[in-house]
């Protein structure tokens, strides 16, 4: 039996948890296309279906990488707010799960413009005139990101490897692990060993330059504005001494436009901050 964790998700949390792992990713124009693995472990006796939020998510296939099996699913609206395109997820597994038991479960799907949390700049928007995405998952809209348990309830580690295009600089809430050159293209790898609730996955993809404004802290920015930001943020470490004594703060980001929201992970001695 399903129990639903709040009237702001329809994911089933209490049968499962989940570990996001993000396969390559591939940002086009106003669209993500790739895939989410997500390894479940079941909490009750028996678990037939899985049921996830989505929102503005075009859904191609779901497979069970435990069993390589491709599994049935569909997709209903769930107009829990009604300006909203809220659907459910659900997917059927091929064999129950019992209790105890984890399964790989994969998504393959891509993103629609219309998404709430995956906010388009336009070319006249930025200073580089090029492409510009950045995603505010805040405070339910990581289900237009990827489909999951859209609940501060359920907290889980994720990694994630995202494909743009050359200049384009992929950034995310979780710590750098590779950079790629693929040709014309660039794949940059995360990671984030903390488990975090869904709000606080974060992407982020434009061009950006990397300065260091301490030691131990850099910040990014349009090459325009980025001798401006790493002046304006040149003391952050004093305001950071605290973040500092528990861990290492990774990167910040600064954009000439004002950042909708700020957001900030702090955890067992880990920060990774992006600020307005």
């Amino acid at each position: 039996m399903s129990t639903r964790c709040g009237p702001s998700t329809f994911s089933s949390t209490s049968p499962s948890t989940s570990t996001k792992s993000g396969t390559p990713a591939q940002i086009t124009p106003r669209r993500l296309y790739g895939s989410v693995t997500h390894t479940f472990r079941c909490l009750v006796p028996s678990l037939s279906r899985i049921e996830l939020d989505a929102e503005n998510l075009a859904i191609q296939s779901v497979y069970d990488l435990s069993t390589n099996q491709q599994l049935e699913f569909r997709v209903d609206d769930w107009p829990w707010i009604t300006d909203e395109e809220n659907q459910v997820l659900t997917v059927y597994l091929g064999s129950p799960m019992n209790f105890g038991e984890e399964r790989k479960i994969k998504v393959m799907y891509h993103t629609e413009p219309e998404g709430m949390g995956l906010n388009w700049l336009s070319k006249e928007q930025t200073g580089t005139h090029q492409p510009f995405v950045y995603t505010d998952s805040q405070t339910y809209y990581a289900r237009s990101v990827a489909p999951l348990q859209d609940t501060p309830s359920v907290k889980a580690p994720f990694s994630a490897k995202i494909t743009v295009q050359k200049p384009l600089t992929a950034l995310s809430s979780g710590f750098p692990v590779a950079q790629r050159d693929l040709g014309n293209m660039t794949e940059f790898e995360f990671n984030q060993p903390t488990p975090v609730p869904s709000y606080l996955i974060a992407v982020l993809a434009g061009v950006l330059e990397r300065r260091a404004v301490d030691s131990r802290t850099y910040v990014y920015a349009e090459p325009e504005t980025i001798n401006r930001s790493a002046e304006v943020l040149s003391d952050i470490g004093t305001f950071l001494n605290i973040v500092y004594s528990l861990g290492q703060l990774r990167d910040v980001i600064d954009r000439e436009q004002p950042y909708p929201i700020s957001m900030g992970v702090l955890q067992r001695g880990r920060h990774a901050l992006w600020l307005s």
